[in-house]
């Protein structure tokens, strides 16, 4: 059982077109800066969870299945 997780944000997308209108290059500027936050902060997440399973008999068997 895997489980997924999503974030939205209302008005983002109104805010970069009034950017787009201001001025180009800041708006590819703040894109890219959005973009590399997500990137951190999906490797932040990750690194919270353990690598090894909760408990005894949870992780993948020999067979190369798990629970």
């Amino acid at each position: 059982m895997s489980v997924t997780a999503s974030t939205e944000i209302y008005g983002l997308k109104a805010a970069l077109a009034e950017l787009q209108k201001i001025d180009s290059k800041t708006k590819f500027k703040a894109v890219n800066q959005i973009k590399a936050s997500g990137a951190e902060m999906v490797s932040r997440v990750a690194q919270t969870y353990p690598g090894l399973p909760p408990l005894s008999g949870m992780g993948p068997s020999k067979k190369g299945t798990g629970r």
